[in-house]
């Protein structure tokens, strides 16, 4: 089971809900990783959190209303987590960072259990709709933050094509869990690492400026 994920130096972007619903979202994500997030039920996470479910009840009006809750926290924490990181770092160093980040060896968190819930969520959406389109949120912050990276060293490149960019890169974040089954995260990691840079030098030389590449035919 993964670790949790210290929130202390996140607080300044992170939404104040309360100790209590804090510990309750703990537990809940807790029992995800533990027994999967169609079977995380009210009474399991209440032994968990180590509380009666009347109090789960209580913050949270039924499971929907919990499972929903539990994702807007964890996109919010991912977001706040991108926020972190790039803060203190100059603009041109953004996209290494974030990069980084986003394809390290067991994903943007490491082995936290926010990594392995997430994943969960990516496995629900392809039944629930309402997760889908959050979940689609979370996708579009980080192509807008890679977008905003490249802009930094590509300026004159039209944002349409950044975005292309940014969106194929994102796509190999978001689908580690199928490519680690191919092989060690690690080989994984620092083959998509490679392929980041790889589609970021397109942007030196999109496919619409080959003709100009060419060398000019002289007459005979």
């Amino acid at each position: 089971m993964g670790r949790s994920l210290d929130l202390t130096p996140l607080r300044p972007w992170l939404t104040e809900r309360g100790t209590a619903k804090d510990k309750l979202l703990d537990a809940f994500e807790e029992a995800v990783v533990k027994y999967g997030i169609q079977a995380a039920s009210f009474s399991r996470i209440a032994d968990i959190a180590g509380c009666h479910r009347s109090l789960l009840q209580h913050h949270f009006h039924s499971r929907d209303q919990l499972v929903l809750e539990g994702l807007d926290r964890v996109i919010e924490i991912y977001c706040a987590r991108q926020s972190a990181l790039l803060a203190p770092l100059p603009k041109e160093k953004h996209y290494v960072a974030l990069a980084d980040w986003l394809l390290s060896e067991y994903g943007p968190e490491g082995q936290l259990r926010i990594g392995q819930v997430i994943d969960a969520y990516q496995a629900l959406a392809n039944t629930n709709s309402i997760v889908a389109q959050r979940l689609l949120t979370l996708h579009e912050h980080f192509i807008s933050g890679i977008e905003e990276t490249l802009a930094v060293h590509h300026p004159h490149t039209k944002k349409q094509q950044r975005r292309k960019v940014a969106f194929e890169i994102v796509c190999m974040c978001i689908g580690r869990a199928c490519l680690d089954l191919l092989g060690s995260t690690q080989a994984r990691s620092q083959i998509a690492r490679r392929a980041c840079d790889v589609l970021r030098a397109t942007l030196d030389n999109p496919p619409d400026d080959a003709r100009s590449l060419r060398p000019a035919h002289k007459d005979k």
